[in-house]
């Protein structure tokens, strides 16, 4: 990976990625923007097809996200690892946290000059802290590097995906300095409504077990979203599209949406 570690696909497990283990292998850890060149030029080429009114969004995974995959050198394991370094290494989590906004900065940076009118944090693992931990490895980190972009780039907004925060949602979205904020599905969206959109723009939060199931209960949560937050909530999925998603159903979603009328 561009950070200089090793990274495999393994059949049935998807990446694996050598382990940030000690300080030795932290101190090796340097970005190199070369090994990430492909990314900018698809960006490139796919900005010129894109229609003017279509807006595109680009993205990094946010500081405590990547450090639990490079301290587990994997996923799906509920990170037992890298909680314990919140706990046990919290200098080392530190210099790898600022490790990753250095990287991020660069990253989103060039793909803003790639083309990309828009950026996303995706802070997927965010759930696992509460307190000051969420505070000081989510809040904090992802505020240094909303505050970096927006010192270059003023104009590009900024979406922050804090999944599964919990009662910390207001507070990320006061504190970070994000534009907007994508919710999962986990929230309830007339709580949204009153709680968290009179303060910015939200998006989401339709369940992707939905729309891997298509049809009726698909298009009836579809429709509560978005009657429920109205014209100036962005709609999406409460988190990513599944392997094993239909490619026909997201194709009914996007007329659906299209074609709705509150």
């Amino acid at each position: 990976m561009a950070l200089g570690l090793d990274l495999s696909f393994q059949e049935g497990e998807g990446p694996v990625l050598e382990q940030v283990s000690d300080e030795i292998k932290l101190s090796k850890l340097k970005f190199d923007n070369e090994k990430v060149l492909p990314v900018y030029d698809a960006i490139s080429r796919i900005k010129l097809k894109l229609p003017p009114q279509t807006a595109f969004i680009g993205f990094c995974g946010a500081p405590w996200t990547v450090a639990c995959y490079m301290i587990e050198g994997r996923g799906k394991t509920g990170f037992p690892k890298a909680k314990a370094w919140v706990k046990e290494q919290s200098k080392l989590l530190q210099k790898l946290i600022e490790t990753l906004i250095d990287a991020s900065e660069i990253y989103l940076g060039q793909q803003i000059d790639a083309g990309v009118e828009v950026i996303q944090i995706f802070d997927s693992w965010s759930g696992l802290l509460v307190g000051e931990d969420f505070q000081r490895w989510v809040i904090e980190p992802t505020r240094e590097l909303v505050r970096r972009m927006k010192t270059k780039y003023p104009h590009i907004p900024i979406i922050g995906f804090p999944r599964e925060a919990g009662r910390h949602y207001k507070d990320y979205l006061t504190q970070t300095g994000v534009d907007a904020m994508s919710l999962d599905p986990s929230v309830d969206v007339q709580r949204a409504k009153v709680e968290l959109q009179t303060l910015k723009p939200l998006q989401g939060n339709l369940d992707p077990e939905l729309l891997v199931k298509g049809g009726h209960d698909m298009f009836i949560a579809a429709e509560k979203i978005m009657t429920t937050l109205g014209p100036n909530h962005i709609f999406n999925l409460g988190h990513g599209v599944v392997p094993q998603t239909p490619p026909e159903n997201v194709a009914d979603l996007v007329k659906f949406v299209h074609a709705f009328q509150s």
